[in-house]
């Protein structure tokens, strides 16, 4: 029995014709698949995605056109694989860049650390301002806006913004200031 008959048997409702298509090129394609993937239960997931395929799409398996049905599933397989192949080559490249990123080595743990306890300590220290410079020195020493940004967002000019930065790096009698704030 030649593969047309077979898919039009199958097209027409024969079951057992497309389990014949089935056995007949099952071992192809596990060849085939085989130096795409090395892993044997992908080979399998794969090939039996292809063959449901195959028989979702038989109808447009048109023989006419040259191509035998081998090449034809052995089509689908291939792009099956390859589309496999690429989602688990961004899922690795992602994995491996969320470990580096969620996993710190020790130093820079330490600097995270140190980071962290120091935006508490600068926090601290702008709390003890008066009102009118709180958000002026958050949003530079915290924020780190440029001047331009902070006049900006205030509303007034980049001279009110240096004066005010200004005033609170003069107003060294607070000590978590002296030390959170150095010179700016």
């Amino acid at each position: 029995m030649e593969d047309r008959f077979l898919v039009q048997q199958t097209l027409e409702g024969s079951r057992s014709a497309f389990r014949i298509l089935v056995l007949r090129h099952q071992r192809t394609l596990f060849r085939f698949l085989g130096t795409l993937i090395f892993d044997q239960a992908l080979q399998e997931e794969i090939a039996q995605e292809a063959f449901l395929r195959a028989f979702k799409s038989l109808a447009t398996f048109d023989p006419e056109r040259g191509t035998s049905f081998s090449t034809w599933l052995l089509t689908i397989a291939k792009n099956l694989a390859f589309n496999e192949l690429e989602k688990r080559r961004v899922r690795k490249d992602f994995l491996e860049s969320e470990k580096t990123e969620s996993e710190p080595t020790t130093e820079s743990s330490e600097k995270l650390l140190e980071a962290a306890q120091t935006r508490v300590i600068v926090r601290k220290a702008i709390q003890e301002l008066p009102v009118e410079f709180r958000s002026t020195v958050a949003l530079s020493y915290l924020e780190e806006h440029s001047i331009a940004e902070i006049a900006t967002i205030h509303g007034c000019s980049e001279g009110t913004v240096k004066s005010r930065i200004h005033r609170v790096n003069e107003n060294r009698d607070i000590p978590t200031l002296n030390w959170a704030f150095g010179s700016r």
